[in-house]
């Protein structure tokens, strides 16, 4: 819903504006049977008070639907950018290179020296850590053959 600058206000002119000819058109031709172009411009002051304010409180209507439709278009504007920072918070995701051990699969903590042992964690940690990503354990047919024989 994107609403340009001031569109509503010209409406607003517009339907004023056909407002008076309307007006115009119903005087001459019911009221005063007298021609168009007499009526356009009121001689009588209290006719042409009522059609001003009349046209003048459409305007001012136009200008503020259009300051109430910015309001509106600016608050989802908000609203959008604060759901796209929650879901960006709520969805940690790992991306680039992680440096794995290629015997034990542990990970090396980002930042850490690999020669320090703490600074290295089972890949299950890792993981949960920096993602929203819980594990469950259960064993392989393959490894429960090699731990169990042939009790499983």
């Amino acid at each position: 819903m994107s609403y340009k600058k001031y569109s509503v206000v010209f409406i607003g002119i517009a339907v004023a504006v056909i407002f008076w000819f309307i007006e115009t058109l119903a005087h001459s031709l019911i009221f005063d049977k007298s021609s168009f172009s007499h009526h356009l411009i009121p001689h009588d002051l209290n006719e042409l008070w009522m059609r001003s304010l009349i046209f003048l409180s459409i305007i001012v209507f136009g200008i503020y639907a259009n300051h109430q439709l910015l309001k509106i278009e600016k608050i989802n504007k908000d609203k959008e950018k604060i759901q796209k920072r929650l879901e960006e918070a709520l969805t940690k995701t790992l991306s680039g290179f992680i440096t794995i051990c290629a015997n034990c699969k542990k990970i090396q903590k980002e930042d850490s020296n690999p020669e320090i042992l703490q600074s290295w964690q089972q890949i299950e940690s890792y993981i949960s850590n920096n993602s929203e990503v819980q594990f469950s354990h259960d064993i392989c047919p393959e490894c429960g053959l090699k731990l169990y024989g042939e009790i499983l």
